[in-house]
């Protein structure tokens, strides 16, 4: 069956529009009743609220994110509030099908038929946490994917594809830092190949991490709100990092609803690497690759907030371990491991795909128009609420607010 599948426009756009139909079936209740949700709603929208367009100079996190601040503020201010929450799911959903854009049409130098691209760009929409796919909060992750995608794109694309990709460098690093974790892999492929597009491509990121020191130094000047500035390196273990990198970093956003197995995932994994460790060197395409995880996967948990981790760190260094293994399976380097990983990650992806679906039908319990009625009832002054909602222990809901208080946000 591989390599049946031609590799034209019309597959290509069929792929998309499977892609869309799994995006929208997953978050159909976002767009019955949507609502805002965690930092999306009382960060950046809160923001926007208290100061318009100047809430797009307001790090958050210690780092600048770009996006959510430009999409929320211009939600505030051109559409009405009764639809904000359907407008910031709708730009998390365009934003999550751009690396299966980049993977169909982006022309990739690792060599995949069309069943495989098929299989990733499937990956890249479901192999996620449910926010990434209703809010705009973690779609810096999304654009970090992206520009990992573009940096194994062929460099033999045109001027406007070319002009794409920087777009998406400048964004994804203007949104996160993980694009900089990425110039060790720049750098070598121009020691390799000699390309001069990988020149612009790092002065691209360069700029927007000077960009990024300036906000982290500007943080520690201004106090905007209690999430101006967080520190990320409180009460570093060395053994807890080396053994959560061993356990989670090549598979823990696969195995979020795996509960105790995901130990044995990472364990295989593990030993896939040690028995592939010969092969990681073996030509250029795998090189780049590891390169790839490793950057992203090592420094993602070292920024990560208070070296807690968290699966969402690790869904770029996910999805370009699973390429590397779509990548042998093309390249008929074909052993039990390989069979098995891939199985797992896509068993893995369908079990956090059916439950976190769930989970999002009967955790909706807000109705976002009423709240905002009541808040223009009392006159701004009325915290609306949004998702998620909290289960004390008393068993009492606490759900998350847009607060209203200006004084919460100086």
């Amino acid at each position: 069956m591989i390599g049946l599948v031609k590799e034209n426009h019309l597959n290509k756009a069929l792929i998309m529009l499977l892609c869309v139909v799994v995006y929208v079936y997953r978050n159909i209740e976002f767009f019955v009743n949507p609502v805002l949700n965690q930092e999306e709603g009382s960060i950046f929208y809160a923001r926007a609220i208290a100061y318009g367009y100047k809430s797009m100079c307001m790090p958050h996190g210690g780092y600048y994110q770009f996006f959510q601040s430009f999409i929320t503020m211009l939600t505030y201010l051109l559409v009405p509030m009764e639809y904000a929450p359907w407008v910031t799911s709708v730009s998390s959903g365009v934003v999550l099908l751009i690396p299966p854009a980049l993977i169909l049409w982006g022309r990739l130098m690792i060599p995949l038929d069309m069943i495989l691209k098929s299989i990733l760009c499937i990956m890249c929409v479901t192999a996620c946490i449910p926010n990434f796919t209703y809010s705009v909060t973690n779609s810096h992750f999304v654009w970090a994917l992206a520009a990992t995608i573009v940096i194994l794109c062929d460099d033999t694309t045109s001027l406007p594809k070319r002009i794409i990709f920087h777009v998406i460098f400048l964004i994804a690093g203007l949104s996160v830092v993980i694009p900089a974790m990425l110039l060790p892999v720049l750098a070598y492929i121009y020691y390799e190949k000699k390309q001069k597009y990988t020149l612009w491509y790092t002065l691209n990121i360069v700029c927007t991490l000077i960009v990024q020191i300036v906000f982290f130094i500007y943080t520690h000047f201004i106090k905007v709100d209690d999430f101006t500035h967080q520190v990320r390196f409180t009460n570093f273990d060395f053994s807890y990092f080396v053994y959560k990198y061993t356990v989670e970093a090549l598979c823990g956003n696969f195995t979020v609803h795996l509960g105790d197995a995901d130990r044995y995932v990472g364990l295989i994994c593990m030993l896939f690497f040690i028995l592939q460790a010969k092969n990681i060197f073996s030509n250029f395409h795998t090189k780049v690759l590891w390169m790839c995880i490793f950057c992203t996967s090592i420094f993602s948990h070292i920024l990560s907030q208070n070296m807690a981790g968290g699966l969402r760190y690790f869904y770029v260094s996910n999805l370009v371990f699973f390429v590397y293994l779509l990548y042998n399976f093309h390249m008929k380097s074909r052993t039990v491991f390989s069979y098995l990983l891939i199985t797992l990650f896509v068993f893995s992806t369908i079990c956090n795909y059916s439950k976190s679906h769930i989970l999002l039908v009967e955790k909706i319990k807000i109705d976002w128009k009423q709240e905002v009625k009541k808040y223009k009832e009392n006159h701004g002054m009325y915290n609306m609420n949004i998702y998620p909602i909290h289960i004390n222990a008393d068993g009492a809901l606490t759900p998350w607010v847009v607060p209203f208080e200006t004084k919460y946000l100086q």
